[in-house]
């Protein structure tokens, strides 16, 4: 399987990500979550559950793990810049990954 691989990060830099997926952009399933932190944020996601996404901090006192609800999910943002980046989550097939669109560099959307 041949994965392109697709940076992503906050403003200030601090909270990065890199998406892995055999998928083209132009067909990634882009959703609107209807949660209240997804609306506030106006976030739009994708996810590949055959691709890798990692997160990753240069300090890690600047990510926030934010959980609510049934906290079954970590929502990362940048305690700098207040941007949220994307979501990690462990599941009964282990753990997924939900990539904040809007944090590619270059957007792509």
């Amino acid at each position: 399987m041949n994965r392109i691989e697709y940076l992503a990060r906050c403003h200030c830099g601090a909270v990065t990500a890199r998406y892995r997926t055999a998928i083209a952009p132009a067909a990634w399933s882009v959703r609107a979550c209807q949660c209240s932190f997804c609306r506030s944020h106006g976030s739009l996601s994708t996810s590949d559950p055959a691709g890798v996404l990692e997160f990753r901090s240069t300090d890690l006192n600047q990510l926030q793990r934010y959980r609510f609800g049934g906290r079954t999910a970590d929502f990362l943002v940048c305690r700098e810049c207040g941007v949220f980046v994307g979501v990690r989550m462990d599941t009964d097939n282990g753990p997924l990954g939900v990539l904040n669109v809007l944090a590619l560099r270059p957007l792509l959307v």
